[in-house]
């Protein structure tokens, strides 16, 4: 899976879940990433103004489904 098709599956799992976190962990797993590049994907979503975020010192993300 490339990069921004991770991105965007990543998205999705985020907003199937709202407003429930999931852990960076976890999404490292379903992807078969490391949970670094979980983190770097999602550091990149929440630049451009898209509604995910993280919880600094835990490993976790989440999605508003609000727009």
């Amino acid at each position: 899976m490339n990069r921004t098709d991770r991105i965007y599956a990543i998205v999705e799992e985020l907003r199937a879940i709202a407003p429930r976190p999931r852990s960076a962990t976890w999404l490292a797993h379903r992807f078969e990433v490391s949970t670094r590049t979980v983190e770097r994907d999602i550091s990149a979503l929440s630049r451009p103004g898209c509604r995910c975020g993280r919880s600094r010192g835990e490993p976790a993300a989440t999605a508003s489904t609000r727009r």
